[in-house]
């Protein structure tokens, strides 16, 4: 029996670091496709399981994948020389490569290309799309955003961990296919692929291998495609298509406008994104005091649809260009006081905290 690989060793640690980031950087790509070694590649994949290779249909992004999809259907089930592309369209290749591959997981890779890119597109797919093109939006590849796992079976194959030879032809096949395209629709003579993204944003928050997995742009999608189709989100919490406003155009966003959300989560970005401002003309003051330099806080409190927003007013310690002060409005950590929020949210005990003096 072979033995099995309990530990890296240094040597293969470092070889880690480098392989994910280099798989960071294909999952994350935002280059044009190499459309000619993604249609050599799919077609392997076409013939690994018995079909003919497929015509290609190439699209900006998966969203005008599905739609193209939709339409292929819909010609399908008027012309009769298109009968059997219809069949088809509906059933997908459920099998064959799937049943061979689609297991695993890369946690590095995974927390921002699995579950960050790959399910927030897929969400974004259907809500775009609605339930009314039911399996069409959702049989697909997700081309490059497929590395995470790939790499997980890659570099465990590279260590010498037993493979079957089939599996690693099948593994070499798909890892064409990842570094070359984005989303892929294989359906019975026909696929559509998508281009990379246009551009991916994502903030300051790293995982444990120190890769980003939240997306968030506070300017416009953080997920973009070159027909401008793209994903709205906040500190990794996907915008509804209907809310994208929140981000393009925060002049809606007032005290009358949060009041009214439904939804907790979208009234909480909705705060957040106005850095509480609205939440001003409508909190309580529930205490005030002053920080180390003499400048005036308050503690405000709201309630809205039964909860309670608690936010602090302070001021910038440093002067602005004209001479002003600009005020802050941060969430407020419990506390009764400016000064004991504050200390909590640096985790101190506000008895024991002592605000810097700045000159």
């Amino acid at each position: 029996m072979a033995k099995k690989n309990e530990k890296l060793t240094q040597k293969q640690e470092r070889e880690l670091v480098e392989f994910r980031e280099r798989m960071w950087a294909q999952g994350t790509s935002c280059e044009p496709c190499n459309r000619a070694e993604a249609e050599a590649a799919i077609s392997d994949a076409y013939r690994e399981i018995g079909r003919k290779p497929p015509i290609f249909f190439w699209m900006s992004s998966p969203m005008t994948c599905a739609l193209g999809l939709h339409v292929l259907q819909r010609l399908a089930e008027h012309q009769p020389r298109l009968a059997g592309l219809g069949d088809g369209l509906g059933d997908g290749l459920r099998d064959g490569l799937w049943a061979g591959l689609r297991d695993g997981l890369w946690a590095g890779l995974g927390d921002g290309l699995g579950d960050g890119l790959g399910d927030g597109l897929g969400a974004g797919l259907w809500a775009g799309l609605g339930a009314g093109l039911g399996d069409l939006a959702y049989t697909y590849w997700w081309g490059q955003m497929d590395t995470y796992w790939l790499a997980y079976y890659r570099f465990g194959s590279d260590l010498g961990c037993a493979q079957k030879a089939d599996l690693l032809r099948r593994l070499s096949i798909m890892e064409r296919i990842a570094a070359s395209c984005g989303f892929w629709y294989p359906r019975d003579g026909v696929c559509l692929v998508s281009d990379r993204f246009l551009s991916v944003k994502w903030d300051e928050s790293r995982n444990r291998a120190g890769l980003p997995f939240r997306l968030h742009n506070a300017d416009g999608p953080a997920v973009q495609f070159r027909d401008q189709w793209g994903l709205f989100y906040w500190h990794g919490y996907r915008i509804p298509d209907d809310h994208s406003w929140i981000i393009t155009d925060k002049a809606r966003i007032t005290a009358d406008a949060i009041m009214s959300e439904p939804n907790a989560e979208l009234r909480r970005v909705m705060c957040e994104v106005t850095e509480f401002e609205p939440i001003r003309t409508i909190g309580k003051v529930i205490s005030e005091d002053a920080d180390g330099n003499g400048h005036p806080r308050r503690l405000l409190t709201a309630n809205i649809k039964g909860d309670e927003i608690r936010i602090v007013e302070v001021q910038n310690g440093s002067l602005e260009p004209d001479g002003s002060r600009r005020k802050f409005l941060l969430g407020a950590m419990p506390g009764a006081t400016p000064h004991q929020v504050i200390a909590a949210s640096y985790g101190i005990n506000p008895e024991l905290y002592v605000e810097a003096v700045r000159t």
